[in-house]
């Protein structure tokens, strides 16, 4: 079986810790946001409802779907 041509940079496991990293990165930085926009609290709803762990793939594509859309609101 022939090697892949462009084999995939990251895998699902660097992905999820990529993923969980953006998690603690968001809940650190809220304090700093919520300081200077204290009325815009769609960024502490969307911390709220991130995964504890790291997401499974399906987890990860819904996570970014609604860090998207609670964005755009």
């Amino acid at each position: 079986m022939p090697a892949e041509k462009n084999p995939p940079l990251l895998n699902e496991e660097v992905l999820r810790h990529i993923a969980l990293w953006a998690v603690v990165c968001a809940e650190r930085a809220l304090p700093l946001f919520e300081a200077k926009a204290p009325d815009d609290t769609r960024p502490r709803h969307i911390v709220q409802r991130m995964p504890a762990r790291a997401p499974s793939k399906a987890q990860f594509h819904a996570l970014l779907y609604r860090l998207d859309a609670g964005l755009r609101q």
